[in-house]
């Protein structure tokens, strides 16, 4: 086909595969980044409930004093 002659097919796969491994690093970017959020976000909230029953223990603890 003469609409073919300037197409090249060893660039084509080339950059197909350079497109490919990049989209796979963002993905795996951010799924990492996704674990860090949800993890910081557990710790957090653990870090605020032992607060809260460490509070409560504290303020019943005065009250029986």
């Amino acid at each position: 086909m003469p609409t073919m002659q300037g197409f090249n097919i060893p660039n084509y796969r080339e950059n197909f595969e350079k497109t490919l491994k990049f989209q796979e690093e963002v993905l795996a970017s951010s799924l990492q980044f996704q674990a860090l959020l949800a993890r910081l976000s557990i710790e957090t909230q653990k870090q605020l409930w032992e607060g809260y029953f460490n509070t409560i223990r504290s303020t019943q603890s005065q009250k029986s004093e």
